[in-house]
């Protein structure tokens, strides 16, 4: 009670200029849709995982909706591995944030 989950241009702004200051590739990025929930969830259900096309070093570990707490530690986990180049504990391929692109 009393969130507030509006999506404003003001806070749009600050969110796309701090992303910006930290991965200066984002400049070139297409804002595509905004959305707010407390409990993030993608178009198939399924989490994403793993390397963002186009931004070289940077990784995704979004999308777990109401499992989020529940997944923390294999998202941790696998993460990790892709990080460190080691073989995953999971098959990764269901969780392929290239699939949005």
């Amino acid at each position: 009670m009393g969130f507030d989950k509006r999506v404003t241009l003001q806070s749009v702004d600050q969110l796309v200029h701090q992303a910006v200051r930290l991965m200066p590739a984002l400049n070139d990025a297409t804002l595509v849709t905004a959305w707010s929930g407390f409990r993030p969830y993608t178009h198939d259900n399924l989490p994403y995982l793993g390397p963002i096309p186009g931004l070289r070093g940077a990784y995704a570990a979004a999308g777990h909706f109401r499992n989020g707490i529940l997944l923390a530690p294999v998202t941790g986990l696998l993460i990790k591995e892709m990080i460190l180049g080691q073989a995953p504990t999971l098959p990764l391929e269901p969780y392929d944030v290239g699939r949005v692109f």
